[in-house]
C-alpha cells in the first residue's frame, strides 16, 4: 500500500474505483484467450485483463473530459511525467491495472474458500439494470454484443466485473463487520479523531478571490484630497496619437508640429489616442517620458517604435478648468501606480534559474560555474525549465527558493533545493523594464497592509476581544467555530494546529491564498460522533488494502501474455458505462 500511495492520489480513486468493480464470481474465468494472471482456482484471461484495462482508460478519459471539456485527449498525456522518480502517466496507469486486475484474483479466490455468495436481491437487480440500460444505449442487446465483439469483450466479462463489486463488499464486511475476524476496536477511532480533528473559529484575509485574481486594496480612495491635487500640479497632461506605421506617424508628427494639421485629421487613421490623457513619470515607458520631457508644453514629440507602435505626443498644459470628478480618479490611480513603482524598487528581486530533477546534475553544473570551468548561460538549455527569469516579492515562490533569493549578491550563484527539485539560481539586477507589473506590486503592498491588520486583530484576540462578524468594509471574513479534519487543510494550517494548545490564538500566512487568525477550540463527544462513520471507513479501507495486498507475491503472472496489453493500445469505453 505504501508503494502504491506514492504512485499518484489520482491513481488511488483509479485503484478503489476499479476494486469496486472487483467480487468474486466462483468461476475460475469467464474471458477467453491466455491466462494473464492465476490466483488459486481463479485467473485473469487477456479478454478480462483487457476489458480492465479498457474500463480504466475509458475512466479517466470520461473525468478528463468532464474537466477540461470533450476536446482533451488523453493519448496526448501519456507520455507526461507524473512523478519524481521520471514515471509517466501511461506508465503509472498501467501499473495501477496491474496492481488492481491482482486485487480481482485476491478477493475472489478469498470469497470462493469462505464460501461467501451474493444472495442480496436488491443488488442482484442493479447489475441486471445496469446491463440493460448498456444494451439499451447501443440499441438492443445483439448490438450491445456486436459492439464488445468488435473490442473482443463479451457482455458476460461486462457483468462479471459488476459483480465484484457485491463480492467485494462481503468480503469486506465477512472481515471487518460486526462479527468480523478483524473488526477495528473504537479505540482505534478514537485515536484518529483526537490527531485529527480540531475545532476552530477565526478571521480570514484572502490574497486571491474565487477565480484566484489577486485582491487589491483600495489604496488610491485613501489618499488626501489636498494631496491629489498637489500631484496633478506636478505632473503632466498629453495628447497622444499611435500609429502601427512608422510613416503614417512621422506623416502626422510634421503634420501636427507645424501646425498644418489637427488630430481630428488623423483619429481615424491611428491606432489609440487620447486627449488631455493624465501622466507620471511610470504611465509611460523610460524612453517615452524622456522624450516627453524632452519637449517643452504644447510642442509635439514622436516617439521611436515602443513595442511595435510609434507615438506622437503632445505636452499639454494643466489647468484647474480640467480638474474634474474623472481627472482626479485618474490622478490617483497614477498616485498609487507610483507608489507601487516605489515599493517595487525596495522589495523585489530578479532571478534566473535552471531547474534539475537529477541532484548530480545540478551539483556538477554548479560546482563547474563556480570553478569557472563553464558558465550559466551555457547550461540555459539544459532542461525544460531552463534560463527563465523571476521578478517577484515575499509569498509568492517557495519559500527556500524565496529566502535564497533575499540573500543571495547581485551576480551569485545558488544551488537551493525545493520540491520541484534542484534550482541553480543566480541574481541578477532588477528588471525595471520588462519585470514591473503594477498589479503584482499592489498586490505585495495589500498583503502587507493584511498582515500589519491581522496583527492587530491577532493581540486584540489575545486581550480578549471575541471574534465577530466584521464591520462593513473590513478587511477579513468571519467563519464561526468549526470542526476541521487536519488532513484535509494546507499543510501549513496543520502543522500550526498541531503545535498549538486548546484556546490558543495564532496567525498563519499561507502562501497564496492569506492570512488565517485561528483558535483552536475542544472538540466535543457530539463531533466524535458525527465523523465517527467517516473515519471507521476510511480505517477498514486501508486496512482492507494492506490484507488483500498481502496475497500479491502469490499471483502468478505470466509475463509474455502481460507485455501484450498497455493503456496506450487500449480502447477507453464510452462514457455511458461510468453513469
Amino acid at each position: 500500500m505504501k508503494k502504491f500511495k506514492k504512485i499518484l492520489s489520482l491513481l488511488l480513486v483509479l485503484v478503489l474505483m476499479v476494486c469496486s468493480l472487483a467480487s468474486c464470481s466462483g468461476d475460475v474465468g469467464i474471458g477467453g484467450g491466455d491466462v494473464v494472471m492465476r490466483y488459486g482456482d481463479c485467473v485473469l484471461t487477456e479478454t478480462d485483463y483487457a476489458y480492465l484495462l479498457s474500463y480504466v482508460k475509458g475512466y479517466y478519459e470520461y473525468m478528463f473530459m468532464n474537466q477540461y471539456g470533450s476536446s482533451f485527449v488523453m493519448d496526448d498525456y501519456m507520455d507526461m511525467q507524473m512523478s519524481a522518480d521520471g514515471m509517466t502517466l501511461a506508465e503509472m496507469l498501467d501499473s495501477a491495472v496491474q496492481e488492481a486486475a491482482k486485487m480481482m484474483l485476491v478477493v475472489e479466490q478469498i470469497c470462493k474458500d469462505n464460501n461467501l455468495k451474493i444472495t442480496d436481491a436488491d443488488s442482484l437487480k442493479e447489475i441486471e439494470t445496469y446491463m440493460s440500460d448498456l444494451e439499451h444505449n447501443y440499441g438492443g442487446r445483439d448490438a450491445f454484443a456486436i459492439q464488445l465483439a468488435k473490442l473482443g469483450y463479451n457482455a458476460s466479462a461486462v457483468e462479471r466485473y459488476e459483480q465484484y463489486n457485491l463480492y467485494l463488499g462481503l468480503l469486506k464486511d465477512f472481515r471487518y463487520g460486526e462479527t468480523g475476524s478483524a473488526r477495528l476496536p473504537e479505540t482505534e477511532v478514537e485515536k484518529i479523531f483526537s490527531e485529527n480533528y480540531v475545532r476552530a473559529e477565526g478571521y480570514l484575509y484572502s490574497y486571491t478571490d474565487s477565480s484566484r485574481n489577486p485582491i487589491l486594496y483600495d489604496f488610491a480612495s485613501e489618499y488626501a484630497a489636498e494631496d491629489v491635487k498637489a500631484f496633478y500640479g506636478e505632473n503632466y497632461l498629453i495628447d497622444y496619437l499611435s500609429f502601427k506605421d512608422e510613416a503614417k506617424a512621422k506623416e502626422a508628427y510634421d503634420a501636427l508640429s507645424s501646425g498644418e494639421g489637427t488630430t481630428e485629421d488623423f483619429v481615424e487613421s491611428c491606432y489609440k489616442s487620447a486627449t488631455n490623457k493624465f501622466v507620471s513619470q511610470h504611465s509611460l515607458s523610460a524612453s517615452l517620458y524622456e522624450g516627453l520631457m524632452s519637449v517643452d508644453e504644447g510642442a509635439w514629440y514622436l516617439s521611436g517604435a515602443e513595442g511595435g507602435v510609434y507615438y506622437v505626443i503632445r505636452r499639454n498644459a494643466v489647468t484647474d478648468e480640467l480638474y474634474n470628478e474623472t481627472m482626479e480618479k485618474n490622478v490617483r490611480d497614477a498616485m498609487l501606480l507610483e507608489a507601487a513603482y516605489a515599493y517595487f524598487l525596495e522589495n523585489f528581486y530578479t532571478v534566473r534559474h535552471i531547474l534539475y530533477t537529477d541532484k548530480a546534475k545540478a551539483t556538477k553544473v554548479y560546482e563547474d560555474i563556480l570553478a569557472g570551468k563553464t558558465t550559466f548561460a551555457e547550461h540555459e538549455k539544459d532542461t525544460a525549465d531552463s534560463g527563465v527569469q523571476y521578478t517577484f516579492t515575499d509569498g509568492v515562490m517557495v519559500e527556500e527558493f524565496e529566502t535564497a533569493a533575499k540573500t543571495m549578491e547581485i551576480g551569485s550563484y545558488q544551488l537551493v533545493e525545493t520540491a520541484h527539485g534542484w534550482h541553480l539560481m543566480t541574481r541578477l539586477e532588477l528588471d525595471t523594464v520588462s519585470g514591473f507589473y503594477a498589479t503584482d506590486a499592489v498586490a505585495a503592498m495589500s498583503r502587507d497592509l493584511f498582515k500589519e491588520d491581522a496583527l492587530k486583530q491577532l493581540s486584540a484576540l489575545k486581550s480578549g476581544t471575541a471574534f465577530a462578524e466584521p464591520a462593513k468594509g473590513a478587511m477579513y471574513t468571519y467563519s464561526k467555530s468549526t470542526l476541521l479534519n487536519l488532513s484535509e487543510q494546507l499543510a501549513v494550517l496543520s502543522d500550526a494546529f498541531k503545535a498549538a494548545e486548546v484556546g490558543e490564538y495564532f496567525m498563519v500566512d499561507a502562501t497564496g491564498y492569506g492570512i488565517f487568525l485561528l483558535q483552536k477550540q475542544a472538540t466535543t463527544d457530539k463531533d466524535l460522533e458525527g465523523v465517527y462513520e467517516s473515519i471507521e471507513e476510511t480505517l477498514v479501507s486501508d486496512a482492507y488494502y494492506e490484507y488483500i495486498h498481502t496475497f500479491f507475491d502469490s499471483v502468478t503472472v505470466n509475463q509474455e501474455v502481460l507485455n501484450r496489453f498497455n493503456v496506450r493500445t487500449a480502447h477507453g469505453l464510452d462514457d455511458i458505462f461510468y453513469y
